[in-house]
């Protein structure tokens, strides 16, 4: 890799660029934010950890069973994730 000594500047992609976002850290990231606006919501507080447990291996099942979700689908898993964790922790 060549610099531009002038500026310091290093060519070629640098660490934290775009291409060096895990996907499933992402994916990680925004289930968690859907998640603690949802509670936010309905709550008024953030989600215990076993919400986030709960919800987490909910939609991990999913996908494992083949079903891919798209973001845009989270909201509705997440919503029948805490619906069913409900009874399993008060």
């Amino acid at each position: 890799m060549t610099e531009n000594t002038e500026f310091n500047i290093p060519d070629g992609p640098q660490p934290g660029a775009p291409g060096d976002i895990n996907p499933q850290a992402a994916k990680l990231a925004i289930i968690s934010t859907k998640l603690n606006e949802h509670v936010q919501r309905t709550k008024g507080q953030g989600p215990t950890d076993f919400e986030q447990a709960f919800v987490l291996g909910y939609i991990a099942g999913i996908e494992v069973d083949g079903q891919a979700l798209a973001p845009e689908q989270y909201d509705p898993a997440i919503a029948k994730a805490l619906e069913a964790a409900a009874p399993l922790h008060g």
